[in-house]
C-alpha cells in the first residue's frame, strides 16, 4: 500500500463529507458518545475521523484507497450500517 500524501490544495469542507454520524447510547450505565466523520479525497482516498468517548485513545484517523474499500469496512460495524439510519 502506498502512503496517501495530503497536499494543501485538499480542502476539507462540509461539500466533501460523504458520511456523517453522531449518536450517544448508554454503555455499562455511562452515557457514550460515538462520531464518525468521512471525507473522500479528490484521490479517491477515503478519510475518516472517529471519535468514540469509552475508547482508549478516544478518537482516531485512518484513510481508505478507496470508496468500494470504505463501504466494505462500514458493513461490518453494526452502529454505521443500519439500514435505519439517515446519511
Amino acid at each position: 500500500m502506498n502512503p496517501l500524501i495530503l497536499s494543501p490544495e485538499i480542502e476539507l469542507c462540509n461539500k466533501l463529507v460523504i458520511r456523517e454520524i453522531s449518536d450517544e447510547h448508554m454503555l455499562h450505565d455511562k452515557k457514550v458518545k460515538r462520531v464518525h466523520t468521512a471525507w473522500r479525497l479528490e484521490s479517491g482516498a477515503v478519510m475518516v475521523y472517529e471519535y468514540m468517548s469509552s475508547s482508549v485513545p478516544p478518537s482516531s484517523i485512518c484513510f481508505f484507497e478507496n470508496i468500494e474499500e470504505y463501504t466494505d469496512a462500514c458493513e461490518e460495524v453494526s452502529w454505521l450500517s443500519d439500514p435505519n439510519r439517515r446519511f
